[in-house]
């Protein structure tokens, strides 16, 4: 099974922002990116939709229930909501640009270059959904000053790993420890203590 890659980004800011439809019509119209990244993103919002006052337009759709939809066309994606109408509620993350919301989550990604050998970390699964994050990190860590405890890791090798368990991510970092390096993206919440030096 391939996986999707990560973007080339050395870091940027976003709000992260997790809304909860009810059942019944959202009243959005949602359409692809004009850069053809493969986000999607809202393009109109009715007056009738029950979320009207927690999404804007411009609003990156890049989950459903927790279901990574990055990389779903537009119209997919208006299907796949449309099936879970009947739903008491769905989850919809967002992506959104700092200082739109008062509310909303400011978050960091930045490419981490690890050494050959043990990593000295240990990452967990969120019980609520999400990528896998760093629940522990050994005194003997050689990435000790670089990344930190509650950091989501994203991606390995730029191959999307945010539907991966922290078991199976954990396997996977342990089966390239014989590789000169290894790229580890990860996802930072904005106020998080740590080195901000990658």
């Amino acid at each position: 099974k391939s996986m999707a890659r990560i973007p080339e980004v050395s870091s940027f800011n976003v709000a992260k922002i997790n809304v909860f439809a009810p059942a019944g019509n959202l009243g959005i119209v949602i359409e692809s990116t004009a850069n053809g990244g493969g986000l999607a993103c809202i393009c109109d919002i009715k007056d009738t939709c029950p979320i009207i006052d927690q999404v804007r337009l411009e609003d990156e759709v890049v989950a459903v229930n927790d279901e990574d939809v990055r990389y779903m066309p537009a119209f997919d994606l208006s299907q796949l909501l449309a099936s879970k109408s009947g739903q008491a509620e769905r989850k919809i993350t967002i992506l959104r640009e700092v200082g739109a919301s008062t509310h909303a989550i400011a978050i960091t990604m930045h490419h981490i270059i690890a050494p050959a050998g043990t990593l000295g970390i240990i990452t967990e699964t969120p019980p609520y959904g999400g990528p896998a994050y760093v629940s522990e990190i050994k005194d003997s860590s050689p990435l000790r000053g670089k990344i930190c405890v509650g950091d989501e890791i994203i991606a390995v090798d730029d191959e999307d790993v945010q539907m991966m368990t922290g078991i199976d991510l954990g396997i996977l970092l342990a089966s390239k420890t014989e590789q000169a390096e290894r790229k580890i993206t990860i996802q930072r919440k904005n106020g998080d203590d740590g080195d901000s030096e990658f």
